[in-house]
């Protein structure tokens, strides 16, 4: 009876703590939501501090958790007004990630960020949706930070490409949130990565959007997927780099000629003779590079480097080459994977697969400006219209 009585009374105990739990976690879900800016600064505060003891506890995250902290953190957002505001607001909700130590809590609240997103974008009016892309982008944002507080580990981008094609593939997913994460996926991962990612990292990365490509049937989701991922990729690699260049320089000539690859880059020899010149950039790029570089643009600084990916095209085509006939895909998205998988094969050969490479070369005549010549045209043209000849009337008629 003794045991029986202390195994109920660590079963009450339990249950009470959870529902302690339960009952602090809808306070700060209805805290959040406030109309007062104060109150939803303090609690947002105090929510960091209990996310980071909670997390080094023996009580385990679920996933009604954070969905139930998402909704409050959802409508935090949805109550702030002010750009500058908003885009604090923003960037102190993508840091929250930073709080939690473990890694099934990270990748179980980043599912739960992002599918909160996904289900409620659909209600976002269009005065709140420039300030939601920016909440998803700084999301996006800190995602990579923490692959790359990792050190870039292969696990770790597994488990990350892993949220992203379950929601994609999501039915509840809504159309316009997964066309927004597609458009600033590579542009965020340029960003963070730095160019320190590897060429199996980027292939990594790049999967849950061949089985997006190879699953949808609307070819709007087809071809964005096309522009923002796989052609990006190509136009930003180094023979993408070159060719824009070539073609920049040919279409500023005036196209000179009828083929790009008749047109040849020379490099200058004055530049050469300033060793000196070259020693003060050396050390004014050092300086640049130790200084760190805008993520995003500013008033009076519109533009944002974004680094370069490196990639290997022959991994890529492997890739595509094993979706290809993917059980739930179609004959539209098989027909589109088939046209990527040749353009990466032509990459992977040293060939530009896109762009305007010729163009048509027109022989202008000589126009006849004899004016005499033109007044006996016109003198004739006037007989053959004015005549009364039986032969021409079908000539008067038209």
């Amino acid at each position: 009876m003794l045991k029986s009585n202390n195994q109920q009374q660590q079963c009450t105990k339990g249950k009470n703590k959870k529902t302690l739990i339960i009952a602090q976690e809808i306070k700060f879900a209805r805290l959040l939501a406030d109309n007062d800016k104060r109150i939803r600064d303090k609690v947002l505060k105090s929510l960091k501090k209990w996310l980071t003891v909670r997390s080094q506890s023996s009580f385990a995250f679920t996933e009604m958790d954070f969905m139930s902290l998402w909704k409050g953190l959802f409508y935090c957002m949805w109550m702030s007004d002010k750009m500058l505001i908003q885009e604090e607001l923003a960037e102190s909700l993508s840091k929250i990630v930073h709080c939690l130590n473990s890694k099934d809590n990270i990748i179980l609240y980043t599912t739960c960020a992002l599918k909160t997103l996904a289900t409620e974008w659909f209600g976002i009016d269009q005065y709140r949706l420039d300030k939601f892309s920016m909440l998803v982008r700084r999301i996006l944002r800190q995602t990579f930070v923490v692959c790359k507080d990792k050190a870039w580990d292969m696990q770790w981008i597994k488990e990350i490409s892993q949220i992203f094609e379950k929601l994609f593939l999501c039915p509840k997913t809504n159309l316009g949130f997964s066309l927004h994460v597609t458009e600033i996926y590579l542009e965020e991962l340029a960003k963070i990565s730095n160019e320190n990612l590897s060429e199996e990292d980027v292939t990594e990365f790049i999967r849950p959007f061949v089985i997006y490509l190879i699953t949808t049937k609307d070819e709007h989701q087809m071809k964005h997927i096309m522009k923002h991922i796989f052609r990006y990729l190509i136009f930003q690699s180094n023979i993408g780099i070159e060719y824009m260049e070539k073609f920049a320089a040919w279409r500023q000539a005036g196209f000179p000629c009828t083929h790009l690859d008749d047109m040849k880059k020379l490099e200058l020899s004055d530049m050469e003779d300033n060793s000196e010149n070259k020693d003060e950039f050396s050390e004014t790029e050092i300086l640049m590079d130790k200084v760190e570089k805008p993520l995003d643009p500013r008033a009076g600084r519109v533009d944002v480097e974004l680094p370069q990916i490196s990639f290997n095209p022959a991994q890529i085509v492997h890739l595509l080459s094993s979706y290809k006939f993917h059980p739930s895909s179609t004959a539209k998205s098989r027909r589109q994977l088939t046209r990527i998988l040749q353009e990466f094969k032509d990459l992977s050969e040293g060939k530009m697969p896109l762009g305007t490479k010729k163009v048509r070369n027109p022989i202008w005549q000589k126009k006849d400006t004899d004016s005499k010549k033109a007044a006996l045209r016109l003198i004739q043209f006037e007989k053959d219209l004015y005549s009364d000849n039986i032969n021409n009337k079908r000539k008067r008629y038209k």
